[in-house]
């Protein structure tokens, strides 16, 4: 199957998105992932890092794509849709007060 994400992340299918119980769970946000084909949907993205570090972590994996260099323009699009993810996430102060 190819791949259809344009960013690093994971996020439900439509269907589990259906079914899934947010209550009590500190690891899923509401979200429209950037797909490759521009087809749009709300569902769960996986918070797949530590959200109390998030400033440090949006500067070091900022460090860690520049290593992948060159960064070239079939890929760039993933790294900022990425980026934004983090940033979306950071602006909604997500589990920082904790």
């Amino acid at each position: 199957m190819k791949e259809k994400a344009d960013w690093i992340g994971v996020f439900m299918t439509p269907s589990a998105y259906f079914l899934f119980n947010k209550e009590g769970s500190e690891h899923w946000f509401e979200y429209i992932p950037p797909l490759i084909n521009d087809l749009a949907y709300k569902t769960y993205s996986a918070i797949w890092f530590d959200i109390k570090e998030i400033d440090t972590y949006l500067i070091e994996i900022k460090k860690d794509f520049i290593l992948l260099a060159p960064i070239v323009p079939e890929v760039v699009k993933k790294f900022t849709n990425t980026i934004e993810y983090l940033k979306i996430i950071s602006n909604n102060d997500l589990g920082k007060a904790t």
